[in-house]
């Protein structure tokens, strides 16, 4: 039986975490606390794609895959990928295609642009920013599992390039409420909106809660 397609966002965020702690197990922390983890996410990308490791003596910790540029590290993912997110928005998207079909029969208004996950304010690209959000959560909780020293201001940070970015938890819950009540009003759509972004039940159920 072929898997389903699904963002769940939620285990991506899992998911992501355990990667980034098998790719920071590679750097020289020279005995540091680390104080921040920036990871860089592009505009165009879905995936952080690099991200640099800051320790408590305001050095960048270093392994065999830095860029002595800019002291960023490519993501490498050793292990496999459980959610169907593209790359980028040019990547074939067999999430987006599937819903679309099957909420199409449910309702014939419905906006093809309320589940975009190229758009920010989408119902898509709204959870994956509250992802992110829970990600930097996420991922300091594997790392004191791991036995990673963290310094008592430790924070993971967002950069887009020019930019960092913050995930503010109630904006992002209004504009899910927000888009919600405007785009899935049939009770079989907002289910299958849930499925397809949660893997957890917890989370679908707070998700149809909106």
């Amino acid at each position: 039986m072929a898997t389903q397609a699904n963002y769940h966002f939620d285990h991506w965020a899992e998911y992501l975490a355990v990667t980034l702690a098998a790719n920071i197990t590679d750097c020289d922390l020279a005995h540091q606390p680390i104080e921040k983890l920036r990871l860089n996410i592009h505009p165009q990308t879905y995936w952080p794609l690099n991200y640099k490791v800051m320790l408590k003596n305001h050095l960048v910790a270093s392994n065999h895959n830095i860029n002595h540029q800019n002291g960023s590290s490519p993501v490498l993912f050793p292990y496999k990928n459980p959610s169907f997110i593209p790359a980028d928005p040019k990547t074939r998207d067999p999430v987006a295609l599937g819903f679309l079909k099957s909420v199409n029969k449910w309702q014939t208004d419905f906006y093809d642009t309320a589940w975009n996950l190229n758009q920010h304010d989408s119902i898509p690209g709204l959870v994956r920013q509250m992802a992110l959000r829970s990600l930097s959560k996420v991922v300091t909780a594997q790392l004191k599992h791991q036995g990673f020293e963290l310094d008592a201001h430790f924070e993971v940070q967002f950069f887009d390039g020019q930019n960092y970015k913050t995930f503010y938890y109630d904006h992002l819950v209004n504009e899910l409420e927000r888009c919600i009540a405007l785009y899935l009003t049939h009770e079989k759509s907002r289910q299958l909106a849930a499925n397809v972004c949660f893997k957890h039940k917890k989370n679908r159920d707070w998700f149809l809660s909106l």
